[in-house]
């Protein structure tokens, strides 16, 4: 390893080093390799082009490289103190666009289930393969929202955007009132979460007597809230259900089984997933895979995946086992078009489940625990199990349950599927919706009876 001083313009195309399992590789203080999760590791090392020298590996000395694009990198490189480049490494380019082996002596540095990567590999197989990836793919991959995007915001900022002014009516506010918010329009407060200390208020029948409306987003939320806390005003609760894009050709079931049956997980990664994944490797179905979006990054910089990066490197591991993170919600939506299932073994009490209603609207079987909201959410179009009580029991039912479903779809009867998702257009679809709220709006800003919902 030498220092080498040339001058940043003469290096072109910076690229990452990504692993088959989509780590990123990058050199700790002690000059050694390893590889972690893309949020999370240094972005120190790139290898770059020269017109004259080829592709070199560059390795940045720099604390604050954690937020350094690759450009950065080399353009250090003209900088002996601060950057080094990498001699005594090849770089072997292999079949694909973009993949590369990198080569010391006559071995290879190869990426394996440890966090170390080692020059150790006499031959060139999967884990030695890294793909050369460009900054904007690397920026692709670890896209964030610019601003919340969890269900209840998604919810929030649909209604906005369709209702516009027809909203400025009524004072909405989510999830409490807010006294300093208050002015002459009806209060509403929107609920989206399962009953719980943090909604206290609702036990305060001065704070509620100045509230117009409460709404809910399913019966079974509704009645956890009238349970807990009795001397909210029935007669001002209303239940308005969640709502989701429904459009596009209705989706027949296959007629024959595909070489493959695709699966998905779309939830946040503690509501299931690392049961999901435990189930998975137990099943060991090569005529089946599973893609996985998940990640806390879609609710912002206040939550962090660092408790979970165990079982996104486990999915990671698993045969058959695709981890894309998040992605925006209109792309997983067309994604879900293309899967057959939805795995959900549900560990979180969801009040009203838009996973489940975005994949009952792409023609997609759920299968999901009987939990919380989800049999109201799934109306007899999903196949429901009952949570188990212990981890190990989760596991063994999941397990069980998929194969059933693998080896019978729908119960045997596929031609649910189109009736589930005709259900899902007229039930799910923000048109449904929209009525709703402006009927609610109608009867608080015109001093109409109010509509008392009944439980289904």
């Amino acid at each position: 390893m030498t220092n080498s001083v040339v001058a940043a313009a003469e290096w072109r195309d910076p690229r990452y080093l990504r692993t088959h399992r989509g780590m990123l590789v990058h050199r700790m203080s002690d000059g050694s390799f390893a590889q972690a999760e893309a949020d999370i590791a240094p972005k120190n090392l790139v290898i770059a082009k020269h017109p004259q020298l080829g592709w070199r590996l560059v390795h940045l000395h720099d604390d604050a490289s954690q937020t350094r694009a690759p450009e950065a990198i080399i353009a250090s490189v003209a900088d002996a103190a601060q950057s080094t480049m990498i001699d005594g490494i090849a770089i072997e380019f292999m079949p694909g666009p973009d993949n590369v082996a990198l080569r010391q002596d006559r071995l290879y540095l190869s990426a394996g289930k440890a966090s170390d990567v080692l020059f150790a590999a006499p031959h060139r197989m999967a884990w030695e393969t890294f793909e050369a990836a460009k900054p904007g793919l690397l920026a692709y991959q670890l896209w964030r929202p610019s601003k919340t995007m969890g269900g209840t915001q998604l919810m929030l900022y649909g209604l906005a955007e369709r209702l516009g002014t027809e909203l400025d009516a009524i004072n909405l506010q989510l999830h409490w009132p807010d006294i300093k918010k208050r002015d002459d329009r009806p209060l509403v407060v929107w609920l989206h979460n399962d009953a719980g200390a943090s909604f206290r208020w609702c036990a305060d029948t001065q704070t509620t007597q100045d509230v117009a409306a409460i709404v809910f987003v399913s019966h079974w939320q509704r009645q956890r809230f009238l349970t807990q806390f009795p001397t909210l005003p029935a007669e001002r609760c209303h239940v308005i259900r969640n709502a989701t894009e429904t459009g596009g050709p209705m989706r027949p079931w296959p007629a024959e089984k595909p070489w493959r049956w695709r699966c998905a997980y779309t939830s946040a990664p503690d509501r299931g997933l690392s049961i999901l994944l435990d189930a998975w490797e137990r099943l060991d179905r090569p005529d089946a895979e599973l893609h996985i979006w998940s990640s806390f990054r879609l609710w912002g910089q206040r939550f962090s995946d660092s408790g979970h990066q165990s079982a996104f490197a486990h999915a990671r591991r698993l045969p058959g086992v695709t981890y894309h993170g998040i992605k925006p919600n209109a792309e997983i939506r067309r994604a879900l078009r293309d899967m057959h299932f939805l795995t959900y073994p549900s560990t979180f009490n969801e009040t009203s489940c838009i996973a489940v209603m975005e994949a009952i609207a792409a023609g997609v079987r759920v299968i999901a625990t009987a939990r919380a909201a989800l049999p109201e959410t799934a109306a007899g179009f999903a196949h429901l199990y009952a949570p188990p009580s212990d981890r190990e029991a989760c596991v063994t039912a999941l397990v069980r349950e998929l194969t059933e479903e693998f080896e019978n779809p729908w119960g045997g009867q596929p031609a649910m599927a189109a009736t589930a998702q005709a259900y899902a257009r007229e039930v799910y679809g923000w048109q449904t919706c929209l009525d709703a709220w402006r009927q609610l709006i109608r009867r608080l800003t015109t001093g109409q009876p109010p509509h008392i919902p009944q439980a289904n």
